[in-house]
């Protein structure tokens, strides 16, 4: 890898995503409209001829068919770890919302608890909201 370029495998990991996107039928498994871009490609058209010359390329060894279905199986499998990464992190940043508005319901409770009740829960209701904050909280 060199530095200030982006890596061989997250520029092909989103030409496939961008290939996924612009060519496959429906049900989208994982739309990202931003892979093209971040492919490098300008246009649809330099994305098929940078996959056109990639086939023909490892075709004249292994074989037009096993290329077709290795980038198949490639294409496939950078969606659906995307889109797995994708529903893990969403579910992680809504359970930490919830999470944080529980803490905030609690702490308004608190605040009519008598003094000495103030004393113990104050310091467990700070660190409970600092886990929170450091992605320690679940």
């Amino acid at each position: 890898m060199e530095e200030g370029r982006p890596s061989i495998t997250a520029t092909f990991t989103a030409m496939l995503r961008a290939a996924h996107l612009l060519w496959d039928g429906p049900p989208k498994i994982f739309e990202d409209t931003f892979a093209l871009r971040l492919s490098g490609c300008v246009s649809e058209a330099t994305l098929r001829a940078r996959f056109n010359r990639l086939d023909a390329e490892f075709a004249g060894s292994a074989g037009l068919d096993f290329t077709v279905g290795l980038r198949r199986h490639f294409t496939a499998t950078a969606v659906m770890r995307s889109r797995y990464v994708e529903d893990r992190v969403e579910q992680r940043v809504r359970g930490a919302a919830e999470q944080k508005t529980g803490l905030r319901i609690h702490a308004t409770r608190c605040q009519t608890l008598p003094h000495s009740s103030k004393a113990v829960v104050g310091p467990v209701l700070r660190s409970r909201v600092a886990q929170t904050h450091s992605g320690r909280g679940n």
